[in-house]
């Protein structure tokens, strides 16, 4: 663990951002996941908004530096 004021604020932050990340990673995969199961089924209407979904997601992500792009 560790001694100094400013270590324990490091693995504070560290600790917050990668739940930040993680949340913003999964909501990326769910909705490129959503997308890929409307292509299966042959849903067009439904795969053209959540295509429009997971690339906002996809960007976002890129954009918060969770993924690299």
């Amino acid at each position: 663990m560790a001694n100094l004021k400013s270590s324990k604020k490091d693995v504070k932050r560290s600790r917050v951002n990668a739940k930040r990340n993680a949340a913003y990673e999964t909501s990326m995969k769910t909705s490129i996941k959503k997308f890929f199961v409307a292509v299966e089924k042959g849903a067009a209407a439904d795969a053209a908004g959540l295509l429009q979904q997971a690339q906002s997601r996809i960007g976002l992500a890129c954009k918060k530096g969770v993924i690299k792009g």
